[in-house]
């Protein structure tokens, strides 16, 4: 069972401990400090935080481990002091395109090239 909310904003500086679940510790340098909602695990990303200190929104999705440990690997928002958690990635993928208008002058992306392996 994950933690639903609410979290609060708090200074890291003020802070004589690492965050509790519920807490986001906010750096001078716009990483935030937290844990994550489900394995409790400390977890540090940069995400611009807006809205109140008593119901922060995160700007970005957070993933438990960001990458390295991957503890439990989930994705997670908060929205409005509230906890949201993602089935999968929830970051925007690349969208693969070119202007019309070079489409038109005869560009067009490189083929993939398949490499195999001996």
């Amino acid at each position: 069972m994950y933690f639903e909310g609410p979290w609060t904003v708090v200074d890291q500086a003020s802070l004589a401990h690492s965050p509790r679940v519920g807490q986001v510790a906010r750096r001078d340098t716009g990483v935030v400090v937290l844990r994550c909602p489900e394995c409790r695990a400390l977890q540090f990303a940069y995400s611009p935080i807006s809205g109140p200190d008593d119901k922060p929104t995160l700007a970005k999705p957070i993933q438990c481990g960001a990458g390295h440990c991957k503890r439990c690997g989930i994705w997670f928002s908060i929205v409005a002091g509230k906890t949201i958690v993602h089935d999968d990635d929830p970051r925007e993928k690349p969208v693969r395109s070119l202007p019309k208008k070079l489409t038109k002058a005869g560009v067009h992306w490189p083929p993939k090239v398949k490499v195999e392996t001996v």
